[in-house]
């Protein structure tokens, strides 16, 4: 019985081991190259001390916390060619660890291009629509109907056909709506040959954007040589904007929108400025020299400071009393150490347009860019110890010392625990006395006053 039992159980198939390739495949850092992108990798400890970064070979690098980009994955010669890229990663960490808003300096040809992005947050997600920094109006459409009387006398009384009352108006577009983003290409990442083929393909759009202009009652009775005098209105941006978005919104095309970041990646959090006061700590810095602003002489005084690798500035009214510039142009040495205590600051940026992004760096192409490509202004202020004190609470937001921390004033106590009831004496009358037993008793009146408590009202 027990071996008919065996003979009909259901056999158990196992599975061939997966390939060795897939599986390597699977586990290298291969499997994320791209020549075209300039991408940073690092290795965990137990692999970095052995050379071990996923590559096909071991490299040299041998220490932990490190960090390469690949410069070419295999080179003819037979080996990896890799750089180092602390200098990237620390630089990015650097900018999270301020905890303040990057922006993006208006006019340059990032801000050009970024679209959509200058007003909005674009998320990638099907729950959130995304947030706009203008408050949307609501349409008439959306609004409630409002009921309506109708005369009912004129019914029946029009003639022939004529049954039904007349049609209201149209209802016009509501003027207060915001204006439609798009994007445009951006002109400045195009390689020679690209921007000759965009010259090409613009060159065939002019009938459209003849076409375009006659849409308009204002421009059709201007010729296009008048219309390009005036470069400020940007007739021609207008048609491309819209050129563009006819392109993308067809399903037929193979062309993908771009959602450039507002800040070209350099921090994706996007902390409010009250966040970046109450969450951020002021780091040490160096005050080195006085800043030379050229043709304008009624400026503040500014000085230039290294702070978190930045060259910054910080104006005269910024700055703590006793801080003095390191560098003494004065003097034979320029540099007195005598000055170098009195030189170092505790700084934080400022939270308000304090780190603007004027250009990033080209990563992706044949010839990637590095950190000397990004253009940055900085703009700090000195921390004083009189900003801290003067706080209600300076410990950090939510914390159990933000929580056990009992109140330096009385502000937020209530007034009848806090402050005594006030004794007002009450005033006295003053009588015309003609008798002297009435000015006796009127004296005495006089020298001992009633009292009455006033109590506050909470």
């Amino acid at each position: 019985m027990a071996t008919a039992v065996a003979q009909h159980a259901p056999k158990v198939l196992i599975h061939p081991p997966a390939s060795p390739f897939a599986e390597l495949l699977r586990r290298s850092k291969f499997a994320t190259y791209d020549p075209a992108i300039r991408q940073t990798y690092s290795a965990a400890p137990a692999n970095a001390h052995r050379g071990d970064w996923g590559l096909k070979r071991p490299i040299s690098l041998r220490r932990k916390n490190a960090f390469i980009s690949l410069t070419s994955f295999e080179h003819p010669a037979h080996f990896t060619e890799w750089n180092h890229a602390e200098n990237q990663v620390r630089f990015i960490r650097r900018v999270e660890e301020m905890g303040v808003k990057p922006e993006t300096v208006v006019q340059t040809p990032w801000h050009r291009s970024l679209g959509k992005a200058k007003t909005e947050l674009l998320l990638d997600s099907d729950f959130c629509p995304g947030e706009t920094s203008q408050a949307r109006p609501v349409k008439r459409s959306e609004e409630p109907a409002k009921p309506t009387a109708v005369d009912l006398s004129s019914l029946g009384n029009k003639g022939k056909g004529a049954y039904g009352g007349n049609r209201e108006e149209e209802k016009k577009k509501h003027e207060d709506e915001p204006i439609p983003v798009y994007v445009t290409a951006n002109v400045d990442a195009m390689s020679t040959r690209e921007f000759k083929l965009y010259l090409k393909k613009l060159r065939s759009l002019r009938p459209a954007f003849q076409e375009h202009i006659n849409s308009h009652k204002q421009l059709a009775e201007k010729n296009l040589f008048t219309l390009a005098q005036d470069a400020e209105q940007g007739y021609h941006r207008r048609f491309m904007m819209e050129h563009m978005a006819t392109e993308y919104k067809d399903l037929n095309t193979r062309m993908i929108e771009p959602q450039p970041h507002p800040n070209a990646a350099l921090m994706y959090a996007r902390p409010t400025p009250l966040e970046t006061r109450l969450w951020t700590k002021p780091k040490p810095g160096i005050i080195l020299n006085e800043a030379v602003v050229r043709g304008q002489r009624s400026v503040e005084k500014k000085y230039v400071v290294s702070f978190g690798g930045l060259g910054a500035t910080v104006r005269q009214t910024n700055m703590s009393d006793g801080r003095t510039p390191l560098l003494d142009p004065a003097s034979e040495q320029g540099v007195q150490q005598d000055r170098i205590p009195s030189s170092i600051a505790n700084l934080r940026i400022l939270p308000r347009r304090g780190l603007q992004l004027q250009m990033p760096p080209k990563v992706v192409g044949s010839k990637p860019q590095g950190l000397k490509a990004v253009k940055l202004t900085a703009e700090v202020v000195v921390q004083n110890q009189a900003d801290v004190f003067s706080q209600e609470n300076p410990m950090a937001l939510g914390s159990p010392e933000y929580v056990a921390a009992a109140p330096r004033s009385t502000k937020s106590a209530p007034r009848s625990f806090v402050k005594a009831p006030k004794l007002t004496p009450r005033p006295a009358s003053t009588f015309i006395v003609e008798d002297r037993t009435k000015l006796v008793s009127t004296l005495k009146t006089m020298m001992k006053p009633r009292i009455t408590v006033i109590e506050e009202e909470l």
